[in-house]
């Protein structure tokens, strides 16, 4: 399965999980939403793995993440709490602009001690924050890059198995989240158990992705140039538009 067939899922599978939170609509929407991340993830990944070598376009990709970012932010509080400026959560390419930052910093540094340090800091500011899909987000995009990388070596088949489920399991009801929170404040622990209990039935269908992923082949299929640009762009405009849906009709 190609990066251009994975590409269109996860739009589709974004906007019908927009659409569904936005609109209140039955959680079927929601459950077929689960699919979307652990593919834009898969993308974001492999394509930083082909041009990390490559400074000018790791530049252009980084500048291009920021930007992206920098305009979905308002466009994304709009959108799902009505306002232009909410601290409640912040969107997914920023958390996807840090992973990318935070690689390319600590391939640099060179030293697997010093790496270990800041990818915990990352990981705690993300869910200090709620940036994207918290530390869970970047925890789960860590052991897919190992993943993409045991793959291009051709590894033990059953390692890169055991990966691609531990992602799954990582991304299942934010698990990472839910542990470090209660960790954290143990008078917290039932509210999770009930959160957790109600949102079951839907991020159990996050495992609708690991398919998808499995069958990626690496390739990248006929992406017209009119193609990249509807896809880089797509996240921010259909925030939009489902923002004015919901205000105007």
């Amino acid at each position: 399965m190609s990066a251009l067939i994975l590409k269109i899922i996860a739009m589709i599978t974004m906007t019908i999980d927009h659409i569904g939170e936005v609109f209140s609509m039955p959680s079927t929407y929601r459950m077929i939403g689960r699919i979307a991340f652990p593919l834009y993830a898969l993308m974001v990944i492999d394509g930083y793995r082909h041009i990390r070598h490559d400074s000018r376009r790791l530049e252009r990709y980084a500048v291009f993440l920021l930007l992206a970012a920098v305009i979905s932010e308002p466009l994304h509080d709009l959108c799902f709490y009505g306002t232009f400026f909410s601290m409640e959560m912040q969107n997914q390419i920023l958390q996807f602009l840090i992973f990318i930052v935070t690689c390319v910093i600590c391939e640099r540094i060179g030293n697997r001690f010093i790496s270990v340090i800041i990818w915990l800091a990352v990981i705690y500011l993300n869910s200090r924050f709620a940036i994207g899909y918290f530390g869970a987000g970047i925890v789960f995009m860590l052991m897919l890059n190992w993943y993409l990388e045991l793959k291009e070596r051709n590894d033990a088949w059953y390692l890169r198995l055991f990966l691609l489920l531990t992602v799954a399991v990582l991304t299942f009801g934010e698990l990472f989240e839910q542990l470090y929170v209660q960790l954290y404040d143990f008078s917290r622990t039932m509210y999770y158990v009930q959160y957790y209990i109600k949102r079951g039935t839907v991020v159990l269908y996050t495992f609708l992705a690991f398919p998808f992923m499995a069958m990626y082949d690496g390739t990248y299929g006929n992406i017209s140039p009119a193609f990249k640009i509807i896809y880089r762009w797509y996240y921010p405009v259909h925030l939009l538009v489902l923002a004015l849906i919901h205000r105007f009709l």
